[in-house]
């Protein structure tokens, strides 16, 4: 019988709920990868200060990576910094909608006007 490896410190991230998510990382190619080191040492010389980390194995670790498209782990990489030439883009930001009491008619129906300025707001016409 062969002997288990050694599970490997993975970075992560924690939220507010305290779950954590395995960090990745994207290569100067462009493809996205797992982070991962075979020593605390290795992480905390790589990873900023107080870095959260786990232990997973590697089977584990490439588990919960396969279903975001991520068919690679870097093992033990030098250095995780952030690609500071690159904006990056804010998502998940939602976008405020207009706010405005539609008029409405004796019928409880918006107004034509109303109706109007609802379809000039959204770009459609009538």
């Amino acid at each position: 019988m062969e002997d288990a490896e050694e599970p490997l410190f993975v970075p992560v991230r924690r939220s507010a709920a305290g779950t954590v998510t395995p960090l990745t990382a994207r290569l100067p190619e462009g493809p996205r990868v797992g982070i991962a080191f075979t020593s605390r040492e290795a992480l905390q010389a790589a990873a900023r200060p107080a870095q959260d980390w786990i232990r997973l194995a590697e089977d584990a670790l490439r588990g919960l990576l396969v279903p975001l498209g991520i068919a690679r782990i870097q093992v033990d990489p030098v250095l995780i910094v952030a690609d500071l030439a690159q904006t990056a883009r804010v998502r998940n930001v939602p976008r405020p909608a207009p706010v405005a009491a539609p008029a409405v008619t004796g019928l409880g129906r918006p107004s034509p006007a109303a109706v109007g300025a609802a379809r000039a707001t959204i770009g459609t016409s009538r």
